[in-house]
């Protein structure tokens, strides 16, 4: 994708893995630079980031908060609380908005987990909400969708079915990253 003119940040790959065909499939895509050189991107401050995820999150700016940040991108989450049967029941979600630096949502995702740790780390922390977000159906255990924020590349763990093909594929993600560059884990069960 890199030799096809991609910038090598935006490169994102997703993995699918058919196991009744014995298929690995691997998608990569990437944007191409577009901007000429005389127009420079206004980098936005933190406050700007969360007026961008209250606005996305439909909520105030004081309920939206940032769970952790890359050296591009930020995850900005807002916990929902909402009531029904006259007050008597309540439904928790924590929703989360990845945002660039620029502006941009990158990812929405409602009822998220979000971790951050240091690239070192990243493995224990995935199996560690792999563990607390199984679900099991009539098909057996179901594992999370899992997505790292690594820089400026979000990495699509979501077609993978066993928690080994995600820990083998975060080796392989992590391999030229230093172990104390700041990653961020989100997951998300299944539905």
């Amino acid at each position: 994708v890199v030799s096809m003119g991609a910038i090598p940040e935006s490169v994102e790959v997703s993995v699918e893995i058919d196991s009744k065909n014995k298929k690995v499939i691997a998608i990569a895509m990437g944007s191409s630079e577009l901007r000429t050189r005389d127009i420079e991107i206004k980098q936005l401050s933190e406050n700007e980031i969360l007026e961008i995820g209250a606005k996305s999150l439909k909520t105030e700016i004081s309920n939206v908060h940032i769970a952790g940040q890359t050296s591009f991108l930020y995850a900005v989450y807002y916990n929902k609380v909402e009531s029904y049967l006259f007050g008597l029941l309540k439904n928790e979600s924590q929703n989360l908005r990845v945002i660039d630096k620029e502006g941009t949502v990158k990812l929405q995702l409602n009822n998220a987990m979000i971790k951050s740790s240091e690239a070192g780390n990243v493995k224990n922390k995935i199996k560690e909400m792999i563990e607390k977000l199984t679900t099991f159906g009539d098909a057996g255990a179901l594992v999370p969708d899992i997505y790292l924020l690594i820089s400026a590349k979000i990495v699509d763990l979501t077609g993978l079915i066993q928690e080994s093909q995600i820990i083998a594929l975060v080796d392989i993600e992590l391999a030229k990253v230093s172990p104390s560059e700041n990653v961020i884990i989100i997951a998300s069960s299944k539905k």
